[in-house]
């Protein structure tokens, strides 16, 4: 091996030695979700049956299909002591007198309204406060209108994070449809949770996600509240960020705890993620060093791989082509193994035929997400 390495052209070895370099690096990240597939709550605190009162808090614009579907979900949750705090947002008449006829009929239900003022558009961050002023007890839950839990126990397991915790993360996806677009996006709501997760349960928490999570009161009006507050964005990774230790996280990993997002076509997501991915800017550095390093190794990984097997082929020298190719398929083959048990905890073990796909794509999909958010910034980022 090492006569038919020092027998080859100068391109040829620097490609190799990168090649081989991003492979260890990639060993090493992808190593990282053992501690996802190993992860218990009941291993981290003593879980108990008790059932303390929680506030579920949702914002909510003139979304109709959130009455009609999903609301209904969140007020039949199996638990004693909650209830559903409603922020309408700058909503019609017509919608809120709809919420508050529902308030009527359920205890549960607590309605509060923001009205548009002066024509302009109220902050999503304002919304969360007001929701949280309004609720009545020192648990809270967040979740988005367009988001729906997959079961009527998503309360009760989120609520078990409280034990020990004052902040508790739990998992969110896309909801089902056809069509590969719809694939891709959740395979990248699996693989950036699965870095977020990681860094969580280690103690380095970085983010949430804004579908699924929780804090007491305490935690947020002893803080100060959220940061950033001109910047629409950032109450599910920047607040995260402020106020999160290596002691106060709870994660919840749970097929039946995970809420999907509502399916959308692929322009609408390429928006959201624009516009959500802009506090990366603000993230600490070394959140900044990590991610980049994964995402150009794994590039750099591919790229160099499949120069080097362009080249042997050309060369017709096929047992070197087989020896190349086994660096990134015994890669391929620990991720796909680690994201098949991480999946099945999470409900999404349907996509793991796709996710290698997936796995080739992203690197050229997070550099072109980076290039768009500093050269053509979004109007829709400040208030």
């Amino acid at each position: 091996m090492i006569e038919f390495y020092s027998g080859l052209d100068i391109e040829l070895k620097v490609a190799a030695l990168v090649c081989v370099a991003c492979f260890l690096v990639q060993l090493f990240y992808v190593l990282r979700y053992v501690i996802i597939v190993k992860y218990r709550l009941s291993k981290r605190v003593n879980i108990t049956d008790e059932q303390p009162p929680v506030s579920v808090v949702i914002p909510t614009a003139d979304d109709w299909d959130f009455i009609e579907k999903r609301l209904p979900v969140y007020l039949s949750q199996d638990y004693a002591n909650y209830e559903v705090v409603v922020v309408a947002n700058d909503c019609s008449e017509d919608f809120v007198d709809v919420l508050n006829i529902m308030a009527e009929q359920n205890d549960r239900l607590k309605v509060t309204l923001i009205k548009k003022y002066n024509h302009s558009s109220h902050s999503n961050k304002l919304a969360l406060t007001v929701g949280m002023k309004a609720a009545a007890n020192e648990l809270m839950l967040f979740t988005t209108s367009d988001s729906v839990p997959v079961s009527d126990q998503w309360l009760n397991l989120m609520s078990k994070g409280f034990t020990g915790s004052s902040i508790v993360l739990g998992y969110s996806s896309v909801e089902r449809a056809k069509g590969l677009g719809n694939l891709y996006m959740r395979c990248s709501r699996l693989g950036v949770a699965m870095r977020w997760l990681v860094a969580a349960i280690s103690g380095r928490t970085y983010r949430g996600s804004c579908h699924s999570i929780g804090y007491t009161k305490n935690v947020y009006f002893e803080s100060g509240g959220f940061t950033h507050l001109r910047l629409k964005h950032g109450v599910d990774d920047l607040f995260i960020q402020k106020v999160a230790t290596d002691k106060n996280v709870s994660v919840v990993i749970h097929p039946q705890a995970t809420v999907r997002q509502a399916a959308m076509p692929m322009k609408q997501w390429r928006k959201q993620r624009a516009l959500n991915s802009f506090s990366f800017r603000y993230y600490p550095k070394g959140v900044k060093f990590s991610q980049t390093v994964e995402l150009l190794s794994r590039l750099l990984l591919i790229v160099c791989w499949l120069f080097l097997v362009v080249k042997f082929v050309l060369a017709q020298q096929y047992v070197a082509v087989a020896v190349v190719t086994g660096v990134p398929f015994l890669r391929l083959l620990l991720l796909m193994i680690l994201t098949y048990k991480t999946a099945c905890r999470l409900g999404d073990k349907d996509l793991l035929w796709f996710y290698p796909i997936y796995d080739l794509l992203s690197p050229m999909s997070e550099m072109a997400l980076a290039i768009r958010r500093r050269i053509k910034p979004s109007s829709q980022l400040w208030i």
